[in-house]
């Protein structure tokens, strides 16, 4: 036969098509029925791969950055072209596909990306935030996009050209869908039918990338199930370009409905601890605890954050922890939330070395002489807070007033409550007066006393009129008003716990600030007489809230905090926001605070600080953090390490009978009654009348 075919080809056709011509119903029917048993074939693989493909499907939820743009987009589905197999895997076992999804509901607009059981769901997260760093992903059950009851509608869209001619995808992101006068017209006419009309909007939308190629939608039969199961056909080819215009997040910064992406999660470096002064624990990465150690707390700590973030609980975290490894404690706030909450968790153990200072306490409150201790550097610190808290209103003369009252009564064991009858009761001021043996003192009262009455009452009313006003007070006459003290800032400072609630809604905003301030400065002088004990000092920490309203000792900022590294003591400075410190404060506290933890700040607080955590944190995620996680930057012997994120933990709930007792045991070992003021002698100049001048 070949041989016939090679010398006569035409007898060959000839005699095929003869065969052929009388066996063409046989040739018809077989050639049919392998054409249908192939498709049935085909049609079986498809949907035995399909089955395969949704065997553990999930959904990758994108959750957009503030700002995204379309080279985010190519970049995605570059990185993700990797997912495409040669053409002999395509044919042996499948292609692959994903499911970008835009999802609209009562709940907002939630954008996907539909990733089937045999793709690894890390590499489309990795995708998606490497294309946009500051975007967010969560893995999700893949529910249907559209609910399966109900009434549903659809279709899909195709090129309408071959597929060498290109769509147009350089497009604005502000350039509004034009469509063409047939999409106008049958969404006119879909409006009838609220679904209808609805599915042709979207399709509409789609006229805007109609350039040398176009997109045709075609009807999608039982949409729902279609949908659900992400199967939609053969597709066509796009360029990169052209799929990033049709499938992108939303290049509009204010999409109505659209959640954005929080802070990213930053798993904590090795070298942070996990015992110590515990902040909480680690929200990246292995789970664990999150702690300062006590040597590197000496380069102090900033928190930052507003109301209801977290601040305090992380403040009584590391309060706790130095109480139960018997630490000494101060602790000043402007609220009385955080003190209140302690009283409730201390240790019932450690409750006779509480130190309570409290304008609602009803137990006997306790007593502190600020002019007690070092004279001199007591009277710099009292004079520096006035200057500082009433620097409008201060000058001069007043200074030298205050100071002169101050270093005599110090001289003589009296106190601050004390000025008000110096400077009006003459048999009082000559009786301290006559015992002073420092000529510049005794130099100061011979000006005064030569002074009218009227003229003595101009030069002494600036404060008179600030310390009348903050001894009208009982609480605050009954704190600083004895001569003795009813407990050493020294013990407190070696083991013991001092807490001072100072609501200014109880005692009004400049006598919180002026209490505040003058027991900060008790603190901070106990803290230097330590210097002599060398080595033996015991780690201490202070804790201040609100700081703005208590840093007012003339010393700056800067110095302080070198100094107290040296004391062994630990100062952990708290506010809200940036704006509450002046320009110098803030400049100290950025620099020689090197431990700093923050929470959810204000877009201005974040690109402040920002420089301190970048590049593993950005001021999106400083500004973007959930409520009691933080971000966070430590000291690790004497070396800053790379920033993280955490979560606090959890605090119990406070006991109020346990806060009882300890109030109690604190008012017994530290309290003095307010009625039970120092008696005073029958010679005591102050029980007699006031005489002239």
């Amino acid at each position: 036969m070949i041989q016939d075919l090679l010398y006569n080809p035409d007898a060959f056709i000839d005699w095929l098509l003869g065969w052929v011509n009388a066996n063409v119903w046989q040739l018809t029917f077989g050639l049919s029925a392998a054409a249908i048993v192939l498709e049935l074939l085909n049609a079986l693989v498809v949907r035995l791969r399909h089955r395969a493909a949704l065997r553990g499907a999930r959904c990758v939820e994108i959750l957009a950055p503030p700002a995204a743009d379309m080279a985010g987009a190519e970049a995605l589905w570059t990185n993700l072209m990797g997912l495409l197999r040669p053409a002999w895997k395509r044919l042996l076992f499948g292609q692959p596909h994903l499911a970008f999804e835009y999802a609209f509901d009562v709940g907002g607009v939630r954008i996907r990306l539909w990733v089937p059981g045999t793709v690894p769901q890390h590499l489309v997260e990795h995708a998606v935030e490497s294309a946009w760093p500051s975007a967010r992903t969560a893995v999700v059950e893949a529910a249907p996009p559209v609910p399966l009851t109900g009434q549903a509608t659809g279709g899909h869209l195709v090129i309408a050209r071959s597929e060498l001619l290109p769509i147009r995808y350089a497009v604005q992101a502000d350039e509004p869908a034009s469509g063409d006068e047939r999409d106008r017209k049958q969404a006119r006419e879909a409006r009838r039918n609220t679904i209808r009309g609805r599915a042709h909007a979207i399709a509409s939308s789609f006229a805007l990338f109609a350039g040398h190629n176009r997109l045709e939608r075609r009807r999608l039969a039982l949409p729902a199930a279609r949908l659900a199961s992400r199967r939609l056909g053969r597709g066509f080819l796009l360029s990169v370009p052209e799929l990033a215009a049709l499938a992108h997040l939303p290049l509009d910064a204010a999409v109505p409905g659209l959640s954005r992406a929080g802070a990213r999660s930053v798993p904590p470096p090795p070298a942070i601890a996990s015992t110590g002064k515990g902040l909480g624990f680690s929200d990246a990465g292995h789970l664990r605890p999150v702690a300062l150690r006590v040597a590197d707390s000496c380069h102090h700590l900033h928190v930052m954050g507003p109301n209801g973030t977290g601040k305090s609980t992380l403040l009584a975290q590391m309060i706790l922890s130095d109480i139960e490894d018997g630490r000494g404690v101060a602790v000043i706030e402007a609220k009385g939330d955080l003190i209140t909450d302690l009283l409730g968790l201390i240790p019932e153990q450690a409750a006779d070395k509480v130190v309570l200072i409290d304008p609602d306490d009803r137990n006997p409150w306790p007593a502190l002489n600020v002019l007690g201790g070092s004279s001199e550097i007591g009277v710099d610190n009292l004079v520096g807070i006035f200057h500082k808290i009433y620097a409008d209103y201060w000058g001069p003369r007043t200074d030298d007033i205050l100071r002169g009252c101050a270093l005599t009564l110090a001289h003589h064991g009296g106190t601050l409550a004390d000025v008000p009858l110096l400077l009006t009761n003459s048999a009082y001021r000559a009786e301290l007066v006559e015992a002073l043996n420092d000529g510049f003192l005794l130099g100061f009262w011979h000006w005064y006393d030569n002074l009218s009455e009227q003229a003595q009452a101009h030069v002494t009313a600036p404060i008179m009129n600030k310390l009348r006003a903050f001894l009208l007070r009982p609480f605050v006459r009954s704190v600083i008003g004895s001569a003795k003290s009813t407990f050493d800032l020294g013990d407190v400072l070696d083991g013991g716990i001092l807490l001072a609630r100072l609501p200014k809604g109880v005692l009004g905003d400049d006598s919180a600030r002026l209490l505040g301030s003058l027991i900060l400065a008790q603190v901070w002088q106990a803290a230097a007489r330590r210097a002599r004990l060398g080595h033996a000092r015991s780690p201490a920490a202070l804790y201040v809230d609100e700081t703005q309203n208590f840093l007012n000792l003339p010393h700056t900022l800067s110095e302080m905090l070198a100094e107290a590294r040296a004391y062994r003591l630990s100062m952990v400075l708290a506010h809200q926001h940036l704006a509450q410190l002046p320009r110098d404060l803030r400049q100290a506290i950025s620099s020689d605070a090197r431990n700093k933890v923050y929470f959810s700040l204000s877009p201005e607080d974040a690109r402040e600080v920002e420089h301190h955590f970048s590049p593993y944190l950005t001021a999106h995620d400083l500004a973007n953090l959930d409520a009691f996680q933080a971000a966070a930057r430590l000291v690790v012997r004497s070396a800053e390490v790379p920033p993280f994120t955490l979560r606090t933990r959890p605090l119990p709930d406070p006991d109020p009978g346990l806060a009882a007792r300890v109030r109690l045991a604190a008012a017994r070992a530290h309290g003095r009654h307010p009625a039970s003021t120092d008696p005073l002698s029958e010679g005591d100049p102050r029980t007699q009348p006031r005489g002239g001048s």
